[in-house]
């Protein structure tokens, strides 16, 4: 799954929309539709886990067949999208999710500044804090395992945020591996 993203800065161009050609490990309909924002709690929640377990085989079988598709996406990434002088916030890649650091190299070359996500203790209800990062720069496993930047960096807002994910529907709305993080941290910015 590529990174979805998310820009405060004004100007920014939508990138094109994908070509009719699908992957056959990702655009295969799934086996039932996105839960409804109003329906019940139980099933809801029983809906989203079955498809975090298909997302999650289908996303291991495509890192499978191009585990450098981190390095494609930097290569194909046109420079005119990169906001010089903002700050994007990229991520760790965590099991079998695309990697963003290429692109994060890249971009910090053509003059952004590059955050990290930085996850709250367990059972916290705090968003994610972004801190500035530079490629290169240590980072330290947390608590859910994932590497992370120092907690001592530079906390700062970025203009465009890559997000992990497992998949999305139809109209944008994203999943995750469940926990709210992302969802508090974008919906504060």
């Amino acid at each position: 799954m590529a990174p979805t993203w998310l820009s405060r800065s004004e100007g920014m161009v939508r990138s094109p929309r994908p070509s009719r050609r699908r992957h056959p490990f990702l655009f295969r309909p799934l086996p039932q539709a996105w839960p409804d924002r109003q329906s019940d709690p139980v099933t809801e929640d029983t809906t989203k886990n079955a498809l975090r377990a298909e997302l999650t085989r289908r996303r291991a079988r495509a890192f499978a067949v191009n585990p450098m598709a981190g390095q494609t996406l930097a290569a194909l990434f046109p420079a005119a999208l990169a906001p010089k002088g903002g700050i994007v916030s990229a991520y760790a890649p965590f099991r079998d999710e695309i990697d963003p650091m290429p692109l994060a190299t890249r971009l910090a070359r053509l003059g952004c500044r590059i955050a990290l996500p930085v996850t709250p203790p367990k059972g916290s209800p705090e968003p994610l804090t972004f801190r500035l990062w530079t490629p290169g720069q240590a980072l330290v496993r947390s608590a859910y395992g994932v590497m992370e930047p120092d907690p001592d960096l530079e906390v700062v807002h970025p203009d465009v945020v890559l997000a992990p994910l497992l998949g999305f529907d139809r109209r944008g709305h994203r999943l995750g591996w469940g926990a709210g993080h992302y969802d508090k941290a974008l919906s504060a910015l």
